[in-house]
């Protein structure tokens, strides 16, 4: 973050779930049932457990 990061995605696969960071809100935990967004990628979705397959 320190050099200009403005979100950052930490998989799990063990826990199947997606932590995301950003410097200015707390961080959120998603999980197979859930959808990522972000709103740097406007549109952009992302169904979790298509992530974890298998």
């Amino acid at each position: 973050m320190a050099t200009g990061v403005r979100e950052l995605w930490l998989a799990d696969p063990e826990a199947a779930t997606i932590v995301a960071v950003a410097p200015d809100r707390d961080s959120r935990t998603i999980g197979r049932g859930d959808r990522l967004s972000c709103r740097l990628l406007p549109g952009f979705t992302l169904d979790v457990a298509r992530v974890f397959l298998g």
